[in-house]
Parts: structure tokens; sequence; C-alpha cells
């Protein structure tokens, strides 16, 4: 008696692959360096200082707006700049306060047109 046939599209399993003796490199968009948290902290209070400033040098709710605006993006380059090269927990401490920043500034905007577009007399 003869031996059944395998399919024509039928494929012996694939002998397994032997294991690597050397271990894969890392990936390359692992983060290298450690986040500590004083220095986010410390991100974070430098940026609140820097908001503060800007705060005492505007006269008006305008110059405070376009203030903000302007730290916002000095403080966004000054971010990307530590998280690309240097401390990357300071990096992040910056980024949190632009996003607070940001919603603050868009407080200011709402509350200014609330109140020039209501007549309270």
């Amino acid at each position: 008696m003869e031996e059944p046939r395998p399919p024509a599209w039928w494929q012996p399993p694939e002998q397994p692959t032997p294991r690597p003796t050397q271990h894969p490199s890392r990936p390359f968009f692992r983060e290298c360096r450690p986040v500590h948290w004083w220095t986010v902290l410390i991100g974070i209070t430098a940026s609140v200082i820097w908001y503060v400033l800007i705060a005492v040098a505007a006269w008006n709710s305008t110059s405070l707006l376009f203030g903000t605006a302007a730290g916002m993006v000095l403080a966004g380059a000054a971010a990307w700049t530590l998280v690309a090269k240097g401390d990357p927990g300071l990096g992040i401490g910056l980024a949190m306060m632009i996003g607070f920043a940001a919603s603050f500034m868009f407080v200011v905007i709402g509350v200014n047109v609330l109140f020039d577009s209501v007549d309270f007399g």
C-alpha cells in the first residue's frame, strides 16, 4: 500500500533558527538618561519664575498675553534643547508649565472677551 501524498500547496515546517549568541543592541529610541523628580521640580520652578517676571513686566492684559506667548515660545525652545541635549527632567518641567501658561492665556482671553462684551451699566 502506498503512503498518502500531501497536497501540492503543503510545505514542511521550517527548522527553528538557532538563538543568537550575542544580545541585540538596545533600541535607539529608549531614554538612556534618567529623569529625576527634583530636576522636573527645578524646571517647574524656573518656568513659574519666568512667567511671574513676564506678568510683572506687563502693563495691561494685552501685553500680558503677548508676553506670555513670547515666553512660551522661548520656553518651548529651551525645553526642546534640554530634552534633546541636556537634562530631560528640566525639559519636562518646562513643557508642563508651557501647557499651564497656554491654559492661563486662554482664560485671560476669555475673561477679556466676556467683560468687554457684557454691559454692566
